[in-house]
């Protein structure tokens, strides 16, 4: 699984990265993955090897009454919370920490806790949001929501956050999509410096 650069995903993620009137900051990823094998592609950078703790961990598990339906699926997505949270270990996350969503509910759920955070100024970038997610990965892929228990949450102090992942198994891509909420604190203000 790879890493693709995209300078429009970049630029959604800075303009959605901000610390509101209220002091509240929101900071925003929208990264975008190759799922096919690594040496396929030429791409930005390879999480394979980064990551192959995956391919030891997920054998013997259950994928019965789930939303992931096999292994290769539960790697991806643990890969990619590894990548984007590296402080935590995700070797542990099972298949039913993830459920399975709509596109009208993950965007009503999204729309809702940005333009609340953003206010008027989320509709300028709303549209925009929408039609590059649109482009990248086309209606038809399925979208998984990420929901941490207590031990595996990198957000556990966050106000609100979500994490989803939207996987086209027949183009092969995956875009994760996640935001946090947290209060701003002063010992904090390089936090959100996304160089």
């Amino acid at each position: 699984m790879q890493f693709i650069a995209n300078g429009e995903l970049l630029k959604l993620s800075n303009d959605l990265t901000f610390v509101t009137e209220s002091d509240l900051k929101i900071k925003t990823s929208l990264e975008y993955y190759s799922t096919r094998n690594s040496h396929s592609y030429r791409v930005s950078h390879s999480l394979d090897e980064q990551m192959s703790y995956r391919d030891v961990n997920i054998s013997g598990l259950s994928f019965t009454n789930s939303a992931i339906d096999n292994e290769a699926t539960l790697s991806h997505l643990t890969t990619v919370l590894a990548q984007t949270f590296t402080d935590y270990d995700f070797s542990t996350v099972s298949p039913d920490q993830f459920d399975l969503d709509s596109w009208e509910n993950v965007a009503r759920d999204i729309n809702s806790l940005l333009s609340s955070a953003m206010g008027t100024e989320y509709a300028s970038i709303s549209q925009q949001l929408w039609n590059i997610i649109r482009s990248l990965m086309s209606e038809e892929c399925e979208i998984f929501s990420y929901k941490p228990d207590e031990i595996d949450d990198p957000l556990v102090d966050a106000i609100w956050s979500f994490n989803y992942f939207f996987y086209s198994r027949r183009k092969f891509k995956l875009l994760f999509f996640t935001c946090v909420a947290e209060m701003n604190t002063d010992d904090e203000s390089d936090y959100y410096d996304m160089d």
